[in-house]
């Protein structure tokens, strides 16, 4: 305790502009910064949202020393927020991670319950006007003395410590001070996604991950001409680059990027700020009405529209919502293989084309995009074309390269372009244990998809749905038949299937009193299925299984006789050599 006031005072001597501030009502230690006049903007640089250089008047404020935590969230949460997206996965959900998976709406709802239980004004207030998504505005107002999230200009003023630098730290990059993607693909290096907030780099002011990490909701509505702002636009600001940015560039100083402010995603977060002006009040004891974060209220084509799928409009709509959600992803950035660099009207048109070709609905593949990989704004399947994440696993990675997790020696999936693993993910939904599962609900479908419960995946799909077309698709609706959202000739699917299941029930009636050559057993028909699709895959056409006491199990042939049973059975032990004769009853 002793040596934390003696360092306090010798920060201070050093850094006359700069005072620390931690007042007895606070929960988060804050930084005053002191108000003055400021340089903005990079006349070099190669990006023309960042021009032209500007002059800028702040006041004093105050600004949070790491992004809010998910320590700091889960005392909104207990009082009765909405947790984030990613709250229950182990992996995001630690003490001293930046709290990510939140819209800019969910992040303004902290910083007013944050205002109200400190005492001072809340900053932003509900109006009745909707965003260009349909979500419900809130306004801002800079008179209160409450939290809010910072303007682009403090961000780049604290980012810089009141100079001209490129990074937080400097003028040239420093790997190891910044938490980016620099493995592509391959965990090498300490961080695994998301940092702890002070395994950063500190500025000079006092502040941690100001480059990197995660990506910083602004208070401001984003415009191509920086600081030419409107009152109400398409997409917040975003400053200081996330553990999915693939390059140095996305964390400099001057760096700017958007989103819609009804997006969320792995690498977004937030730190509030708060006008030094204005004395604490005593804290109202009216309970504190949470934000409720409904669907979308305007959505961008009509139900009947989107059934008739006007292939060219759709493309023309899906690109404006890449565009305006995912700008940060990797492939309208960079070269991946033998993947071109895109744009939201190439990315919109491929899959809006191979949905088509595969014979499944565009909104789901881009809501299976967005869930896993946030249309490859990160993860590290997407350095493999792969953002669907199809068939991946994550957790022999310490080891280097991921691998399938039940085959040790054989390397994840990994394509040249998108198109290709578009193709290969539409081909594996075409197989009858997802057919079987896309008559139940869209609950069930994702358990045999992903294998685990993750309601953040559900809830991503069910959001590009409502948003983009107006349906009302969720875990439990509708109650069956999910495959009608999933499939564009489900129509035919689902008849087609049933009477496939009824013509291998009457096959293993007639051959029930055989001699079946066994090559797998199973508690599980799932995992029965996806065997049995495997072999006959392989060229064991008459491949089927037969069910007795809770068994599943797999019959890779079956006869008349135990003779030639075993004849046949002595043959196939070179290439099956666990198989097994089985007398049924």
């Amino acid at each position: 305790m002793v040596k934390a006031k003696i360092n306090l005072v010798i920060f201070v001597f050093f850094l006359p502009f700069l005072v620390l501030a931690q007042p007895s009502n606070f929960s988060k230690k804050m930084v005053l910064i002191k108000g003055g006049e400021y340089h903005v903007g990079n006349v070099k640089s190669p990006f023309s949202d960042e021009k032209p250089v500007q002059k800028i008047k702040l006041a004093d404020f105050y600004i949070d020393e790491t992004p809010v935590t998910y320590a700091d969230f889960e005392t909104y949460v207990k009082a009765g927020g909405k947790p984030a997206l990613y709250w229950h996965y182990a992996v995001y959900n630690q003490a001293e991670h930046p709290i990510t998976g939140l819209t800019w709406y969910h992040a303004i709802d902290y910083c007013n319950w944050r205002s109200q239980a400190e005492g001072y004004e809340p900053a932003y207030k509900m109006i009745s006007n909707l965003d260009f998504y349909g979500y419900q505005i809130w306004e801002f107002d800079p008179e209160a003395n409450g939290y809010s999230l910072p303007t682009e200009a403090q961000f780049e003023v604290c980012a810089k410590n009141g100079k001209e630098t490129e990074y937080a730290w400097g003028n040239i990059f420093v790997d190891s001070l910044a938490n980016y993607d620099n493995e592509r693909g391959r965990k090498t290096g300490a961080w695994w996604r998301l940092a702890k907030v002070k395994e950063g780099y500190r500025t000079a002011w006092g502040l941690y991950n100001m480059s990197g990490n995660i990506w910083h909701w602004c208070n401001d509505w984003y415009e191509v001409k920086y600081l030419k702002s409107t009152k109400i636009g398409q997409t917040k600001s975003l400053r200081g680059g996330g553990w999915g940015s693939p390059s140095p560039l996305e964390l400099r100083t001057y760096k700017r990027s958007f989103t819609a402010p009804s997006h969320y995603n792995y690498d977004i977060g937030f730190r509030c700020v708060r006008p030094a002006k204005g004395a604490v009040k005593p804290v109202s004891k009216t309970n504190y009405t949470f934000y409720d974060f409904s669907f979308s209220k305007k959505p961008l084509l009509e139900k009947d529209f989107f059934e008739k799928m006007d292939e060219k409009q759709l493309a023309k709509i899906l690109a404006q919502y890449l565009q305006d959600h995912f700008p940060n992803s990797l492939y309208l950035k960079q070269k991946v293989d033998q993947q071109k660099v895109l744009s939201p009207q190439e990315l919109a048109q491929v899959i809006v084309s191979k949905s088509k070709q595969l014979k499944i609905k565009p909104l789901f593949l881009l809501g299976v995009l967005a869930a896993e990989t946030a249309v490859g704004s990160c993860s590290f399947s997407r350095w493999y074309n792969n953002p669907m994440a199809y068939h991946w696993q994550n957790r022999l990675m310490e080891a280097g390269e991921p691998v399938y997790e039940d085959l040790p020696n054989k390397k994840n999936r990994k394509f040249r372009t998108l198109a290709e693993g578009f193709e290969a993910f539409g081909q594996g939904l075409h197989r009858p244990i997802y057919y079987e599962a896309a008559k139940k609900t869209l609950a069930d479908f994702h358990h045999v998809y992903v294998g685990y419960e993750a309601q953040d995946w559900i809830f991503t799909i069910s959001k590009i749905y409502k948003d983009i077309a107006d349906i009302d698709l969720d875990s439990r609706n509708p109650s069956s038949n999910v495959g009608q959202y999933i499939y564009q000739n489900w129509a035919a699917i689902n008849p087609i299937w049933e009477q496939n299941k009824g013509d291998q029930a009457e096959n293993v009636e007639k051959k029930e009193r055989k001699f079946a050559l066994i090559y797998g057993s199973y508690g599980s028909e799932k995992e029965a299925l996806q065997i049995l699709e495997k072999y006959q895959k392989e060229g064991l056409a008459d491949a089927q299984i037969l069910v007795e006491n809770r068994r599943f199990r797999i019959a890779l042939e079956q006869h008349e006789s135990e003779t030639k049973a075993t004849k046949r059975m002595n043959i196939l032990k070179s290439q099956f050599p666990q198989i097994w004769l089985w007398r049924r009853k």
